[in-house]
């Protein structure tokens, strides 16, 4: 057995990988996977937190859950596939008539090479630009339900070959997803990578012995509408003109101006931001509970913003739950287990979700455990020495890299809140909303910024305890510890050296960002931001 490929998917629509017709095809999307592959290996997809939300039907849980597995028995060029798909109607691009007039899509072959071209030029990715326009230009498209654009054709085509499935060892569980142990066993986090996360060859015998175990049809013993059943988008509402139109040529002028862009794109994200004039930056960093982590809002109960941390499986040496947290509301002390229920109006409620399964909580008793990161409040009455710290990594980290976030920085945390009645909690709708609104919650001003791997000594004692990012192994975590009292630059007049570098606001109207309306909420209000008449750039971060 080859080498065993792991990535992420964002959707099971039945294009990438193709399903249909007993045979497993990844045409599409992935051209680094595809570049590199070869006959032998072993492909696994696996869901994400953005399969979930581009799925309609919830509640459904994807993220870290096999979606698909194949050992590659074929390895051949686009240049061919074209060849390939003729006489395999399960393959050609075309559309079916389905209930209620909305369209089933088959198929992925959707560009076909122009073999008569005296040329024939070979296949180049964009870094060789002349050669790649050549190569692309000399492919002609098919509006597809999936990708309706060319566009797509310098993504898709930047993959010069196609890999077909053994038909005995290619499966496709969509929305009929498992979870694979082996992963949390070995402690393997699959992350966006271009060229899938490369695992011992031992992972897909695992995988393969758990589908035997199972009892988990090959796609060959599937018929075509069981399969039709596991795709998470069964119907495209949008109905297209039939496949057999002429296909659109794709022209080189097209494919240099994508080129281009590509080219900028690549060009901005290694350029290192530079500060204006030195000036402090704030930014702007969505916590607590959103569409994906926890699916449903945080609360807004008269003056009082409660903010949920997010849920987590493994919180290792911190391992809290919700009912361990407690804020004080109305005068009384209660848990953000109870907070939780009461805003969803149900004692027995499954509404967490994470990388592995679903919390669900239960009355007198909970299995939910969650990320405490931020920490701007003091959720353990007998400590004392609370110092308010937020950690980070991956991609949210790289970025404040690159804007050189440091001591003096404004971090200003939002996420999704909706109004609570003040008596029972229970969520409730206001100025006619009926979901929730962006809001912001709290702030911190950055102290000093710590590399727990190297810097363990400068990490306070309460961060040691309570801050999970602390046992990170990452070498790109960070810990930002808060500054004991906000700057001037953030001071309003007249109250200099009295404010806290960190803390939860109390309620105003000025707080809420989205503009009113749900079809707004991802339209802010607030910009320019003006800080004692002064206007900042603000930076968005994950």
């Amino acid at each position: 057995m080859g080498t065993v490929r792991v990535y992420k998917m964002t959707n099971a629509s039945g294009f990438a990988p193709n399903p249909f017709g007993g045979i497993l095809t990844l045409a599409c999307c992935k051209p680094q996977i595809r570049n590199v592959t070869k006959e032998g290996d072993v492909i696994i997809g696996i869901g994400s937190r953005t399969m979930e939300n581009n799925y309609k039907k919830r509640p459904a849980t994807f993220n870290n859950k096999i979606i698909y597995a194949m050992e590659v028995e074929k390895v051949i060029p686009w240049t061919e596939y074209y060849e390939f798909c003729k006489n395999k109607e399960e393959l050609k691009c075309k559309y079916q008539a389905s209930g209620n007039d909305k369209i089933d899509m088959v198929g992925d072959c959707i560009y076909l090479w122009n073999k008569d071209n005296p040329n024939n030029p070979k296949f180049a990715n964009h870094n060789d630009k002349e050669a790649c326009i050549r190569y692309i230009s000399n492919f002609r498209f098919i509006d597809s339900c999936a990708h309706s654009e060319k566009r797509e054709a310098l993504h898709d085509l930047g993959g010069k070959y196609v890999l077909i499935g053994n038909p005995n060892k290619s499966f496709y569980l969509g929305k009929k997803c498992i979870t694979w142990n082996y992963l949390n066993k070995n402690k393997i986090k699959v992350n966006r990578a271009a060229f899938g996360i490369v695992l011992d060859s031992s992972a897909a015998e695992d995988l393969f012995g758990l589908f035997e175990k199972k009892n988990i049809p090959t796609l060959k013993q599937l018929s075509q509408d069981e399969i039709r059943k596991r795709l998470l988008q069964e119907h495209w509402d949008k109905a297209f003109e039939d496949c057999s139109k002429v296909p659109l040529e794709i022209k080189k002028e097209e494919v240099e101006e994508q080129i281009r862009d590509l080219e900028d794109l690549k060009s901005i994200s290694q350029k290192k931001i530079e500060r204006v004039d030195n000036e402090p930056i704030i930014v702007l960093s969505r916590k607590g509970f959103d569409s994906c982590y926890g699916r449903t809002p945080s609360l807004i109960i008269n003056k009082k913003i409660i903010s949920f941390p997010i849920p987590e499986s493994d919180a290792g040496d911190y391992d809290y739950c919700y009912k361990d947290l407690r804020v004080k509301v109305n005068g009384n002390t209660i848990d953000l287990e109870s907070l939780i229920l009461a805003s969803v109006g149900k004692e027995k409620k499954t509404i967490f979700s994470d990388s592995e399964n679903r919390f669900e909580l239960e009355k007198g008793g909970s299995k939910s455990k969650c990320h405490l990161d931020p920490q701007l409040q003091n959720y353990f009455e007998l400590d004392e020495d609370f110092i308010a710290s937020l950690g980070q990594m991956g991609i949210a980290e790289k970025t404040l890299e690159k804007y050189s976030i440091r001591s003096g920085d404004l971090f200003l945390f939002f996420g999704n809140f909706m109004f609570a009645d003040e008596k029972t909690f229970r969520l409730k709708e206001k100025y006619g909303w009926n979901d929730f609104f962006h809001c912001l919650w709290g702030y911190m001003e950055v102290g000093k910024i710590v590399n727990p791997k190297t810097e363990e000594v400068e990490i306070p004692e309460y961060v040691k305890r309570h801050n999970p990012h602390t046992k990170y192994e990452s070498d790109g975590n960070r810990i930002y510890i808060a500054s004991d009292t906000l700057s001037n630059q953030w001071c309003p007049v007249g109250f200099e050296g009295k404010i806290k570098g960190y803390g939860i606001f109390d309620y105003d109207n000025k707080l809420i960002l989205s503009r009113h309306g749900k079809e707004n909420r991802n339209k802010w209000k607030i910009f320019p931001l003006k800080v004692n008449n002064r206007e900042y750039k603000v930076l968005g971060s994950a």
